[in-house]
């Protein structure tokens, strides 16, 4: 629970990611306020963290990435205690293939036997709610996040555990994931390959030790029960 309910200032407040993430932080008992500009002085903002991306710091080449690590330098030089939270790759990104994987194939571009970090976006909201709480131990401190490394076999493997039926790893050729999802997507791909996120998740689960795992964040959305609607004549 945030304590002493804070308000809490989200900018960039009309985004697909704040979305996610405002209820994150609702449910810790935290007030939010929506700012689609980044007016943090002026707004009188006491302490500001700032979502990036994980490895934004790493020279990665990602435009996506690049842009995240200008603001990152922006956010530093604001008269304003901050904090910078990097998360990877989101669990929640697999609700988008939820029909394909119950259907017993993921695909990915990727190598199978390399690990990918992930991350659930509820537990963004967790640390950033922790930062929040204890501004002193947050101020200045830039964190990867991440909650779970799994290779494409293994995360494969989750799917088949929650679904109760078999999953099979697909690997598509990188050119035939690249006609679909464009040129930059298809580089954080081939960055996922060769080089990859660094997050501390011993570290991350100390600080906070219900960080969810892929097992569990299938659990809570509800993915088990796809096994009873799969039953269903």
């Amino acid at each position: 629970m945030v304590s002493a309910t804070p308000t809490i200032l989200v900018v960039g407040a009309a985004g697909e990611f704040a979305g996610l993430v405002v209820p994150a932080l609702t449910r810790r008992g935290a007030r939010v306020r929506g700012l689609v500009r980044d007016a943090a002085g002026a707004a009188g903002v006491r302490h500001l963290v700032y979502s990036s991306v994980g490895s934004a710091d790493r020279r990665t080449g990602i435009p996506h990435f690049e842009s995240k690590a200008r603001i990152e330098e922006h956010v530093r030089g604001l008269s304003v205690p901050y904090t910078i939270l990097r998360p990877v790759f989101f669990m929640d990104n697999w609700e988008r293939s939820r029909a394909a994987i119950r259907g017993g194939v993921l695909t990915q571009p990727l190598d199978p036997d390399k690990p990918l970090q992930q991350v659930a976006v509820d537990d963004i909201g967790a640390f950033a709610a922790l930062a929040f709480a204890d501004p002193a131990g947050w101020s200045g401190r830039a964190v990867d996040l991440a909650g779970d490394e799994l290779t494409m076999l293994q995360t494969a493997e989750v799917f088949a555990r929650a679904l109760g039926r078999p999953v099979r790893y697909e690997r598509v050729p990188l050119d035939q994931f690249r006609r679909v999802t464009g040129a930059e997507t298809a580089a954080m791909f081939a960055w996922f390959d060769d080089v990859g996120y660094a997050a501390d998740i011993p570290a991350l689960r100390a600080a906070y030790p219900t960080l969810a795992t892929l097992e569990r964040y299938l659990r809570d959305a509800g993915w088990a029960d796809d096994t009873a609607d799969a039953a269903r004549p």
